[in-house]
């Protein structure tokens, strides 16, 4: 989670007549869920390796076919209200500047990367696009960025 204080910042912002801004400060929320999104794989990739398997894709409640109710299965296993996440009725989460997803670990590095959900998408010009093959992760743990895009 990035917390509750760029939701307020972007409140504030918009309550003041100040849109634009508080659009640009939406956007750099999202960048920056992405970022901890990536550092989280990562991190779980390092994990996976340490007993020598590899995670998979990142599969989110509420996306890719994966219904929004998995949200509670996985708030039943972490304690998000030390961070400060909590659901909401409606199996949202609060801060909104917040991630959750899933990964299994599998043994083949072939089989824990499944296909891209690049592949499906015909926005041939998109920005967010995931690199054609899975990043290479060095022997560190860190990522190697993949030469092309699809």
């Amino acid at each position: 989670t990035l917390g509750s204080g760029l939701d307020d910042g972007c409140r504030r912002l918009a309550a003041r007549g100040e849109v634009y801004q508080a659009t640009l400060l939406d956007a750099v929320g999202i960048a920056l869920l992405d970022s901890l999104s990536d550092a989280c794989a990562a991190r779980l990739e390092a994990r996976a390796r340490s007993f020598g398997l590899h995670a998979g894709r990142r599969l989110a409640p509420g996306t890719g076919g994966i219904p929004l109710a998995h949200q509670q299965v996985l708030f039943t296993l972490v304690d998000a209200g030390r961070i400060g996440v909590h659901l909401t009725a409606d199996l949202m989460m609060a801060p909104v500047k917040s991630i959750s997803f899933f990964s299994f670990f599998q043994a083949a590095r072939e089989a824990a990367v499944g296909p891209s959900k690049c592949a499906r998408c015909r926005m041939a010009g998109c920005g967010f696009r995931e690199p054609a093959e899975m990043p290479q992760i060095s022997e560190k743990g860190s990522a190697i960025p993949a030469p092309a895009f699809h």
